[in-house]
């Protein structure tokens, strides 16, 4: 249970935050896939000031598993409840690059140049993730859990606190994220699209309502839609086909610094169209939303697990309300076309919004 969170903590009147801020793990409403099975989401928790040793004892204490080294900066723990959890330095180069073993040489010499470049890199790295250690932020990664279970990462969040473990609000420089990684409830493209433009238009609500840290909104991994893109998707007559979809998708963002990156599940479906259009090795197929925005927070009401994936909730309910979406996307559309372009995306439409947010937990 999230009782990090303390619902009394806000006004009264304000229901959405409270609601959000509950212990409750709010169910999506397609709570099960296609085939029946549970929807999962996976969890990324950012930090500062814990050491990957230290976190991997938090996790192990909780969840059980067995522990494999991949290297002094990344350790995973197998068999665990509910899969294997990854517990990793947050930078490439504190690992060794996989490519030294796939790397096939003949003769003794070569071999033997090869095995001296593979320690070369491997000491290298381990240099590296020592001197980093104290500035670069440490990742834990757990495996899809069913949606229902969340609330189980909330003792863990609580405990990698009480290690010592700092969130983005507690150093100018500390850009630190806490992503959802939602497994969608179906891979057709109307439904995809739907969530693509309920949340285009709930992303200034969003961001008020998670207070988005200084540097993560001045550096450039959670950039909004551009303009352009965001009219195109919220505008009703916009019905795509899949193809139609993941191209003009790709023509404005093909990178994975967006709020919400939808390279992972365009890339689960058409992975050949996705790697033509984005040189990243980092992009890995699954048919699940990567959503980036939401800070990594030990300080406030509603902070952890629990409350970003009610916030997500939220999204999919616009989703699915006809009627609400329809109405919602005229007030966007408006707002859009009646402003100078430098104001778009501002406070002003997050203010609009709150009505039609405030309908989603009525």
């Amino acid at each position: 249970m999230n009782t990090e969170s303390d619902p009394a903590a806000y006004s009264a009147g304000d229901a959405t935050e409270r609601r959000i801020a509950g212990s409750e793990v709010l169910a999506p409403p397609r709570p099960d896939r296609e085939d029946g099975a549970p929807r999962r989401c996976g969890v990324e928790i950012e930090c500062i000031a814990l050491d990957v040793r230290t976190a991997a004892d938090l996790v192990e204490a909780l969840f059980g598993g067995i522990r494999e080294e991949d290297d002094p900066y990344r350790l995973r723990l197998r068999g665990a409840r509910h899969g294997t959890f990854t517990v990793e330095l947050d930078t490439q180069f504190a690992h060794p690059s996989p490519r030294w073993n796939r790397v096939e040489v003949t003769g003794e010499w070569l071999s033997g140049l090869v095995d001296l470049l593979r320690e070369l890199d491997a000491t290298t790295s381990q240099w590296i993730g020592q001197l980093s250690e104290d500035f670069v932020p440490m990742e834990i990664v757990s495996p899809p859990m069913a949606w229902s279970t969340l609330d189980e990462l909330s003792p863990l969040f609580r405990s990698i606190r009480e290690a010592g473990a700092t969130g983005s609000d507690e150093g100018m420089l500390y850009a630190l994220g806490l992503h959802l990684n939602p497994e969608a409830a179906t891979l057709e493209a109307d439904w995809i699209a739907r969530v693509l433009r309920a949340y285009v238009m709930m992303s200034a609500w969003l961001r008020r309502s998670i207070d988005i840290d200084f540097t993560r909104r001045v550096l450039p991994f959670i950039d909004p839609f551009p303009r352009g893109y965001a009219r195109r998707i919220v505008d009703p007559d916009y019905k795509p086909d899949m193809t139609t979809l993941i191209d003009d998708y790709l023509a404005d963002n093909a990178t994975r610094n967006r709020e919400l990156d939808m390279l992972p599940i365009f890339a689960q479906i058409d992975g050949p169209r996705v790697r033509r259009a984005v040189k990243d090795d980092r992009v890995n197929a699954r048919p699940a939303f990567h959503y980036r925005l939401p800070n990594t927070r030990f300080t406030g009401v509603g902070d952890g697990p629990v409350a970003e994936w009610n916030r997500w909730v939220l999204v999919e309910r616009l989703a699915e309300d006809t009627d609400l979406m329809a109405e919602m996307a005229a007030a966007f559309l408006d707002h859009y076309d009646a402003i100078l372009p430098a104001d778009w995306g501002s406070e002003d439409w997050a203010d609009k919004s709150e009505r039609f947010v405030a309908r989603l937990v009525a």
